[in-house]
């Protein structure tokens, strides 16, 4: 079922579900129309007119615009409906697809029992002790997942008899790798059940979201992970030496956790969810050749973090997008009286207009609020890096303090972030890029923490990033160029080997 649920009616009698009384015909057209609804005396209580049609009987102006396959054309809400027969009523930031969550925020005040880390510093063995002290049960939620470590420590997990469930983007940025389909494989010959999420309009599965983009986990229903990083070499790097620059929190309680489990189940029961084949073309196992390397990449970066524990009362407010983040992140700038820091991989300046995440930060600088936002800059990333200049500019020219993080020379592969700390006592930790695609069509999952402990660790985290300089290190290497290295000393030694060889048979 491409909704989630059986529908209350139906206007072709093709099953049980009851149909409607109906005169004459009703078809809606994708190309346009007009839907009435009447009372008894055949009064229009109600218009909405789409696409290519124009009415002037209860509705003003033009129609609203035509809507694609599977959305849904919805009335805007706040604290009741809007209705002033304008176009306006409908039209939304985010597009409603058959089948998406509608959650509202999730609020809720906890007495501490949380942990947090960052990346390259010590995010590996946060997560790895919390798969370490599972009982029951393990739900992951994740873009991608090609870490050999991570994925042992939930081999591990299975092998003492522990129920690992793990949703994986299908279709991620260049395709699924053949690491994550060894991953994928190991964890499902354990015993773990591995779904991945997919779009296929010949098979009729359509996507509800563009990306499942979340990072996320739910262990023994009481404990949830959320962070900024994919489970890969980088974003949890097994050596505290290498890596990216991300953030991640994991917090200790049922209810939030429950809240979690419960977007969990209700994005992977639909038709756009398949499980595991290992026979399937694209989606199966590896090639009988392949093999994982499960080396462990090191660098120069002297871990200066440690995880560090919070028990003081902390507020928390779990976002989503598309559903509710776009709302929520407008409103925790808008909250600002003194201070914005923002740490991000890119940040798109235009979306439908300006970024209105660019709009608030630039109104709150122009009201004397500091603002400074660090974007990641790697020249392998040429249109990431031009979308970054673009912003940098705009933000520049509206007063704002920007600084690019370099991959060629600063101790991280990325900064590969997307965080927020408000005025030194809120912070966002998501999964969340600042641009269109993200915020209004992927799935994608965040946490916004009211607690001055909490922000105060994550914003010495931002000043160490801020106060990087490639005079004070331009020895760092990303990974494609620690890969380089480790590939021409092995030609060199094999040809010092051949050569010393030649030498000896003389």
């Amino acid at each position: 079922m491409e909704t989630g649920r059986n529908a209350d009616f139906e206007y072709y009698d093709c099953s049980s579900t009851p149909d409607l009384e109906r005169k004459g015909s009703f078809i809606l057209s994708n190309e346009g129309g007009v839907i009435c609804l009447k009372d008894l005396y055949n009064h229009t209580i109600d218009t909405v007119v789409y696409g290519n049609k124009n009415f002037s009987d209860g509705w003003n102006g033009k129609a609203v615009k035509k809507a694609g396959m599977g959305e849904i054309i919805k009335r805007k809400f706040n604290g009741t409906f809007i209705d002033t027969n304008f176009s306006s009523d409908w039209e939304q930031n985010r597009t409603y697809i058959i089948g998406q969550s509608n959650f509202s925020p999730f609020h809720i005040q906890i007495k501490g029992n949380l942990t947090l880390f960052s990346s390259p510093d010590c995010s590996f063995s946060a997560i790895s002790s919390e798969i370490e002290k599972a009982h029951n049960s393990i739900y992951l939620n994740l873009y991608e997942f090609t870490n050999p470590q991570l994925c042992d420590a939930i081999c591990r997990a299975l092998d003492r008899n522990i129920s690992v469930t793990l949703l994986l983007e299908g279709q991620p940025a260049g395709g699924l790798s053949m690491a994550e389909r060894y991953v994928a494989s190991m964890i499902n010959a354990h015993g773990g059940k591995v779904f991945y999420m997919v779009g296929d309009e010949e098979e009729g599965r359509y996507r509800r979201y563009a990306f499942d983009h979340a990072k996320y986990a739910i262990i023994d229903n009481s404990t949830a992970i959320i962070q900024s990083a994919n489970w890969g070499k980088r974003g949890v790097p097994a050596s505290s030496t290498f890596g990216n620059r991300e953030w991640g929190i994991a917090v200790k309680n049922k209810s939030l956790a429950g809240f979690l489990l419960e977007v969990f189940e209700k994005d992977i029961k639909y038709e756009d969810v398949v499980p595991f084949n290992s026979s399937d073309f694209l989606y199966g196992s590896p090639s009988p050749d392949f093999v994982i390397d499960d080396s462990v990449p090191e660098g120069i970066y002297d871990a200066a973090f440690s995880a560090e524990k919070v028990n003081s009362t902390c507020n928390f407010t779990i976002i989503l997008s598309p559903d509710n983040a776009e709302d929520e992140i407008c409103r925790l700038i808008n909250s600002a009286t003194k201070s914005i820091l923002v740490e991000q991989l890119y940040i798109q300046k235009n979306w439908n207009g300006i970024n209105p995440f660019l709009k608030g930060l630039v109104n709150k600088s122009k009201n004397g609020v500091r603002v400074k936002v660090i974007m990641n800059y790697n020249p392998s990333y040429e249109s990431t890096d031009r979308m970054n200049e673009e912003t940098a500019i705009y933000l520049r020219n509206n007063g704002i303090e920007v600084k690019f993080v370099y991959s060629n020379w600063s101790y991280f592969t990325n900064v590969h972030n997307k965080g927020m700390v408000i005025d030194g006592r809120k912070t966002l930790v998501s999964s969340i890029n600042w641009n269109e695609n993200s915020v209004r069509n992927n799935r994608e999952v965040g946490v916004i923490v009211d607690n001055g402990e909490v922000a105060e660790y994550f914003t010495k985290i931002f000043n160490y990033d801020w106060n990087l300089s490639k005079e004070e290190k331009n020895m760092g290497m990303d990974y494609e160029s620690y890969t380089d290295t480790i590939a021409i000393i092995a030609v060199f030694s094999i040809a010092f080997f051949m050569i010393y060889l030649h030498w000896r048979r003389k």
